[in-house]
């Protein structure tokens, strides 16, 4: 039996705010067992970028990337939840997290205010990505509800808002950017990667897109923005500092990789391997396979002839669909994938939701809420063979490579850019 898509509508909207009750409840509990407020927010996510934003505003910029510096920041925000360092949490993002923070450290505000001022910040930039996606894939004004909502209870988002991480800064520069490609605005859309950068592994299959379909004015603006916040802050971090980050970034993400990180909890081709495998040399070399192979079927998607031959017609629904695809597979090839970073299936998904609905393909539609749906379940498949998010995505990405396929190519006479004079 199909439902009718107002009892759908309706049974949706139920379910979104049902689930976010639970997660408010669940997050009083949470904080509650983990010894109140103070030491919630201490010992969890945020803690690393609250080193970095410690160590700059206590007067010692030029070691932001000292891994016994963050030892010592780490160590002193702890004592503030009457808890020691186990181990460090290392800070390997660029710096634009800590100089957000900073100034509410110097301005002594406690560390849940810190906190509810970082969780704020995130829903801004939730509302503004879903926003900005509306702008770019329109939805019926009937179906905006519940979109919205179901995009708040996604559980990845809800993770990322539970754990003070970043996620919802990566959304706003996939949003923006996918957006400024739709409608012809190249270096837009650079400059809004160029924030997706502070975990570079974030935008490495959108900037490999750009490179291989040519698109210098986005590649220009990326690059040209990176280099002058990394020069201008040179002066406050020291001339060597993108040398020292690196070197760090190295050092956490290599193999054997840190221990704060686990690549059986990755929903990637590593998390795959490594649960099946175990976390050997062996196994990394097979994800780091799997990784190119992926990347190499990305390049095959924008320049098979049979798809259009490279060329670029951002108004037309199959660049929407390669774009989202891409994406998606961006989710297997990144070397680092954890629970929170699921929160950007929320731009492939809202660009196949409107494409799906816009065609009433409710095929599509109901497999988009079973991905979902299916995110509830990654706390719970730690011990599966699989990871069941990232073989929903595997199969998202395989489908919709069929269709792409069965599909007509592009006509002969590209119209001009959605946007463009």
């Amino acid at each position: 039996m199909i439902l009718l898509p107002r009892v759908a509508r309706r049974l949706g909207v139920g379910l979104s705010l049902t689930l976010l009750g639970l997660y408010i409840v669940l997050a009083g509990l949470t904080i509650q067992q983990r010894g109140g407020p103070v030491a919630y927010v201490v010992a969890g996510d945020l803690l690393s970028n609250l080193s970095g934003a410690w160590i700059i505003s206590s007067d010692q910029p030029s070691r932001l990337y000292d891994r016994a510096t963050q030892a010592t920041a780490q160590r002193a925000i702890l004592q503030a939840g009457h808890l020691g360092l186990v181990r460090v949490l290392p800070f390997v993002h660029l710096p634009l997290e800590p100089l957000l923070l900073a100034p509410l450290l110097a301005a002594h505000l406690t560390y849940p205010l810190i906190f509810a001022a970082w969780t704020l910040l995130g829903l801004a930039l939730l509302g503004a990505s879903l926003r900005l996606l509306a702008h770019g894939w329109p939805v019926q004004r009937r179906d905006r509800l519940l979109a919205g909502l179901a995009a708040l209870s996604f559980f990845p988002v809800f993770e990322t808002l539970l754990i003070g991480q970043s996620s919802l800064l990566l959304l706003l520069s996939w949003a923006a950017a996918a957006v400024a490609l739709r409608r012809g605005r190249d270096g837009a859309a650079g400059i809004a990667l160029a924030l997706g950068a502070i975990k570079p592994q974030a935008v490495l299959v959108p900037i490999f897109v750009l490179l291989i379909m040519r698109r210098r004015r986005a590649l220009g603006a990326l690059t040209l923005t990176l280099g002058s916040f990394s020069i201008a802050l040179m002066p406050f971090l020291g001339l060597d500092w993108p040398l020292r980050y690196i070197r760090l970034v190295l050092s956490v993400g290599g193999y054997p990789s840190d221990p704060t990180l686990v690549p059986s909890g990755m929903e990637n081709w590593r998390g795959q391997v490594v649960r099946l495998l175990g976390d050997t040399p062996n196994a990394n070399l097979l994800a780091l396979g799997l990784m190119g192979l992926s990347l190499l079927l990305v390049g095959a998607l924008w320049l098979s002839p049979r798809l259009g031959g490279g060329r670029w017609q951002p108004d037309n629904p199959a660049w929407s669909r390669r774009w989202a695809v891409s994406l998606l597979a961006h989710q297997l090839i990144t070397p680092y994938l954890l629970l929170h970073d699921l929160t950007l299936i929320l731009v492939p998904g809202w660009i196949l939701a409107a494409g799906a609905i816009a065609d009433h393909d409710r095929r599509m539609i109901a497999w988009l809420w079973l991905g979902w749906g299916v995110t509830l379940l990654s706390l719970a498949a730690s011990g599966w063979p699989l990871a069941p998010t990232g073989l929903w995505i595997l199969l998202t990405v395989g489908w919709s490579l069929r269709r792409l396929i069965g599909e007509q190519p592009y006509p002969e006479t590209p119209s001009p850019p959605i946007g463009a004079p």
